[in-house]
């Protein structure tokens, strides 16, 4: 897989319902600062926000970057632009109304159509890409004048499978004071980027229009439909376990 696939890759991981989420089954395991961000970002209706993912290349090649913007409504409505590189126009469109979720792909004129797509990850669930028990604390940090909580663990197996470079730590940043994710960087073993994804412009309780959240396929554009994705298994409690 090249650099380019991955990172696609991890877009759909991060903020499509192209492939299943992970979902905390126990908070618990959380250091504390963790479950009090998680508490507020899972309490706001609506937010949008602009991101760019940056990767890698071969040495001596410029970085791979997407770019694009995020709005989201609960329940599970959002609509996210993406344009590669240095491109005006986007290069993919998803859009859902939380019952079905359409991906558009305006140069190779593709449409896929999933049904009942499962809750997606994106920056009010910050923890989504990682292994809850591996999740640690590690310091305040300040960015453009926002107070971040810093947290470091290790990524889950899908954040990273096919990475021609192997990521070892995940390095979050969270806004302190709404609980969203700025900033996520999978780091090698010498503690290097591999990729990075950036969040900026964050509003929250946003009134988007339901017109944001509506797709209609292009005359003359064939739709694949999708099979639903797999909900993603839980582990057992003891009380499971005992029947």
């Amino acid at each position: 897989m090249t650099n380019r696939a991955w990172m696609r890759g991890v877009l759909v991981l991060i903020l499509s319902a192209g492939s299943p989420a992970s979902v905390f089954s126990a908070e618990q395991s959380l250091p504390k600062e963790a479950q009090d961000l998680l508490a507020k970002a899972s309490s706001w209706q609506s937010y949008k926000a602009n991101f760019a993912l940056e990767a890698k290349e071969e040495s001596g090649k410029p970085p791979f970057i997407l770019k694009g913007a995020l709005i989201y409504r609960q329940p599970g409505q959002r609509r996210l632009e993406i344009r590669e590189g240095e491109a005006k126009e986007n290069t993919q469109l998803l859009v859902s109304d939380g019952k079905v979720e359409w991906q558009y792909y305006p140069q190779s004129a593709v449409i896929y159509r999933i049904n009942n797509p499962p809750e997606a990850p994106g920056p009010h669930r910050p923890f989504s890409e990682v292994k809850e028990e591996t999740v640690q604390f590690v310091k305040r940090v300040e960015k453009n004048e926002d107070q971040m909580l810093r947290f470091e663990a290790d990524p889950q197996p899908a954040s990273v499978k096919g990475s021609p470079i192997p990521v070892k730590k995940v390095r979050l940043d969270i806004g302190e004071k709404d609980g969203m994710l700025r900033e996520m960087v999978m780091l090698d073993e010498k503690g290097e980027p591999v990729l990075t994804q950036q969040f900026t412009d964050v509003e929250v309780n946003v009134s988007p229009s339901d017109d944001q959240f509506s797709f209609t396929p292009p005359q003359g554009v064939p739709v694949t439909e999708m099979p639903p994705v797999a909900p993603v298994p839980q582990p057992q409690t003891e009380a499971d376990k005992k029947g």
